[in-house]
């Protein structure tokens, strides 16, 4: 397969059929952010196409990494019914807002 348009630069391949050794046509770069006049921000053009709304849900693991606790310990407040939750299509979700009203009652009992 060959390289796909982004950018053309130098660099060792063989190209479209020809020989290998210095090549110059098009190739892929990796993604990288942009910032200035004209430039999407990173919460709104990431590479993986995930918009700021996906981030209103968030999965296990995700709601995990934020509270910084082990998946285990989310089941166990899913179940419990202390974080609140649903499923689209067999997999679970968690509104942001139930991670926030948990620290909220969380933080009030601490006090």
């Amino acid at each position: 397969m060959g390289c796909l348009p982004w950018e053309t630069r130098p660099h060792s391949c063989s190209g479209t059929g020809g020989s290998p050794g210095r090549a110059t046509h098009p190739v892929r770069r990796s993604w990288r952010p942009t910032f200035g006049a004209g430039s999407r921000s990173l919460a709104t053009s990431p590479p993986n196409g995930r918009t700021p709304m996906a981030d209103d849900f968030l999965t296990v693991e995700e709601a995990a990494q934020l509270l910084k606790i082990g998946r285990s310990t989310v089941y166990d407040l899913l179940r419990s019914g202390d974080l609140a939750s649903f499923l689209v299509a067999n997999r679970r979700r968690i509104p942001r807002s139930a991670i926030d009203e948990l620290v909220a009652r969380l933080m009030k009992e601490a006090s």
